[in-house]
């Protein structure tokens, strides 16, 4: 009786610690590792509160992902009274993590009725494990989200099943209002991570049931019948919610389009997929690491468990199926599902990025930290725990939940051996110091650095294509690159190898020279005396001015030579074929336009100096006309975009008959479609 109330004590102990920790965690151990993609809900929050609009129009979502349900909604109802910078970040990241923990607590309902091991689920959890589970747990809360969302559904659906009078009314509407704000949210996400899961366990749940009767049909399978019907309405708004909120809205498809990997790929994955999953239980040992060493003893230790943990989870799944529990029956076939179906995808298909297996291994959180609570659930289930696999699983899980948290490659560890540096923090303050308000740097550094400044330095994410920087439109906002955006000086923040990669010559030739530079570490901030967007082409999406296209000694082109006519700069090319001007490659949304090029013929050419046209990088050309007569001319060319079109290029291609001169191209809106 005293070993049990010791470990009962214990156990409280651990879970107040690793409590702790994830507090810590996320108020300064997370700034570490913070990055763009985590920065991406204060940005979302600043912007539904700046135009008022729960989804804004000019966001660019990715992979159709509308946020329905995300951690933004935690943010927006502060920024009347406090600054958007990464305090809020860790306000919303506490109120997640709460969420995340009652829904475990919650659903562990359905695999013990004890409430002490419900509550050792809990403080499991809470330590998260390893980096990668706290990073998609509780640091960015990207896969945090789909796990809780997975465990709330799991208990109403219980609920549902278990209901009499009243309450079948009250858990079937929570099942239909989580199933379609889910589908709203992503409808091929809320399939995969909820529905043909759930699914999957009621129909096992039914062939059991079904078993039992003899193979006739058993009243109770009329409540599972009901539930798939609510979820397919469920899933049907929602899918016509998602539709139309998403052409009203901007979005870039990454991902989302899989296409199946050869066999030599599938068998690729399955290891590096293996090695994704020891990643996120955090028992992948150090390399380099001294084996003969009380480190290297627990990384081995930790190690064995792992691979232990991982043979027990088909074990355990194989368990909850055939126990005559319903509850645990359905929430251990949602997670053999689950962790079937993803690991199949993650092995067979383009979805993850297998290049960096611990990152790509964040598709596994949910299903995998779903099957731990079933082993903790299975290794429990014996009072004394007489059977050897047992044994060996609790020995494995308490060692996880004791070692887990203050292992040294845990981020959690951090607290207990003081600060590490943040340099996006410092970068931050070096903007702020110097006055620098509104600027533009590459992606990993945009969103961080806006936070880290409580947005005082605002920076934009670029990339650099064809020696210019170039709005990167991934969870971004097309108002950032507007040149009514900002008014004043504004600054490119770029590595010293990004820098390399910028045609300076070009770039200032139309935004000037940079007024002053300030250096720190490898960066430098490169500070113009306006906004660069004013004169950087294709930044502005709507073209609310016309764009003007004019010869440049650096300007984009394969043929020809710059030359002075009259007073007049101009690209000439007598007697070569090629183009005189390509470009500018940017993205434009629906609407009617107009390219007018000022082309000159010289000398004779019976079949045409060449031709004018306008072109996408999807392909196609949408107006295109010969330069036929000679002299100076203005020729026009007017086309309709009927969708958002990508690297769309006006071009003078010249026919190496006679001399053609290009003086310059207008690009400009002169409508909406009707």
């Amino acid at each position: 009786m005293g070993l049990e109330k010791g470990a009962k004590l214990g156990l409280i102990g651990v879970l107040a610690l690793n409590l702790l920790l994830l507090v810590y965690y996320l108020i300064y151990g997370y700034q570490v590792a913070f990055h763009s993609d985590s920065a991406a809900k204060n940005l979302l929050a600043q912007e539904i509160y700046d135009t008022g609009r729960l989804f804004p129009t000019d966001w660019t979502y990715v992979n159709g992902d509308l946020m329905v349900v995300f951690g933004q909604w935690f943010i927006v109802p502060f920024l009347s009274f406090f600054a958007n910078g990464y305090k809020l970040h860790a306000l919303s990241g506490a109120i997640s993590s709460l969420l995340i923990l009652l829904s475990v607590w919650l659903a562990s309902r359905l695999v013990t009725p004890s409430r002490w091991i419900r509550l050792f689920c809990v403080a499991l959890i809470a330590g998260a494990l390893s980096l990668q589970g706290a990073e998609n747990l509780y640091g960015q809360v990207s896969y945090g989200v789909v796990f809780s969302l997975a465990c709330f559904l799991l208990y109403f659906t219980w609920r549902y099943l278990a209901a009499i009078g009243s309450g079948v009314w009250i858990w079937g509407l929570a099942i239909w209002l989580h199933v379609a704000l889910v589908s709203f949210s992503n409808p091929q996400r809320a399939l995969a991570s909820y529905l043909l899961p759930l699914f999957g366990a009621l129909i096992i749940d039914a062939l059991v049931k079904g078993r039992a009767a003899g193979w006739r049909w058993d009243s109770r399978l009329n409540r599972s019948l009901l539930c798939i019907l609510i979820l397919i309405s469920a899933l049907a708004v929602g899918m016509v919610l998602h539709a139309a909120v998403l052409s009203g809205v901007n979005n870039l498809n990454g991902a989302s389009v899989a296409r199946w990997l050869s066999f030599e790929g599938l068998i690729r994955n399955f290891w590096l997929t293996l090695r994704g999953a020891l990643e996120i239980l955090g028992v992948v040992p150090q390399e380099g690491g001294l084996v003969a060493s009380m480190v290297g003893a627990g990384e081995a230790l930790r190690l064995v468990s792992g691979l232990t943990l991982l043979v027990l989870i088909p074990v355990a799944s194989a368990w909850g199926v055939r126990e005559s529990r319903a509850e645990l029956r359905l929430f251990a076939a949602f997670t053999a599902v689950s962790l079937a179906l993803f690991f199949f995808l993650q092995m067979t298909t383009t979805i993850a990025d297998m290049s960096q297996p611990a990152y790509a291994s964040r598709y596994l959180v949910p299903s995998l930290f779903l099957a731990i609570m079933l082993v903790v659930g299975w290794a429990f289930s014996s009072a004394y725990h007489a059977r050897a696999g047992q044994a060996a699983g609790v020995a494995v899980l308490v060692l996880l939940l004791l070692s887990s948290s203050i292992w040294p490659s845990h981020p959690f560890s951090q607290a207990l051996r003081g600060r590490d540096e943040v340099p996006l923090r410092h970068m931050a303050r070096m903007l702020e110091s110097n006055g620098l308000k509104y600027g533009y740097g590459t992606y990993w550094n945009a969103g961080a650095i806006t936070v880290f400044s409580d947005s005082k330095a605002k920076v934009r994410q670029i990339s650099i294509e064809q020696g210019l920087p170039m709005p990167m439109y991934h969870l971004s906002s097309e108002r950032w690159y507007r040149p009514e955006a900002w008014q004043g000086a504004s600054f490119l923040l770029l590595s010293d190898a990004e820098a390399k990669a910028v045609n300076w010559l070009l770039l200032e030739s139309m935004v000037g020279k940079p007024v002053r530079i300030y250096r720190h570490d490898q960066y430098a901030a490169y500070l113009f005396s306006g906004n660069i967007a004013k004169g950087l082409r294709g930044w502005d999406r709507h073209l609310d001015r016309p764009l003007q296209l004019l010869p440049t000694a650096n300007g984009l082109r394969n043929t020809g030579q710059l030359v002075n006519i009259s007073g007049l700069q101009a690209v000439e090319a007598s007697g070569q074929s090629g183009y005189l001007a390509f470009g500018p490659y940017i993205t434009l949304s629906s609407g009617v336009y107009e390219a007018t090029f000022d082309v000159e013929g010289v000398g004779d050419a019976a079949n045409g100096f060449g031709v004018v046209d306008v072109f996408s990088g999807n392909r196609i050309e949408h107006a295109m006309r010969g330069v036929t007569g000679s002299g100076r001319q203005r020729i026009a060319l007017r086309f309709t975009l009927n969708a958002k079109v990508s690297s769309l290029e006006v071009r003078v291609r010249s026919s190496g008959a006679g001399v053609l001169r290009w003086y310059g191209t207008v690009l400009k809106r002169v409508g909406d479609i009707e």
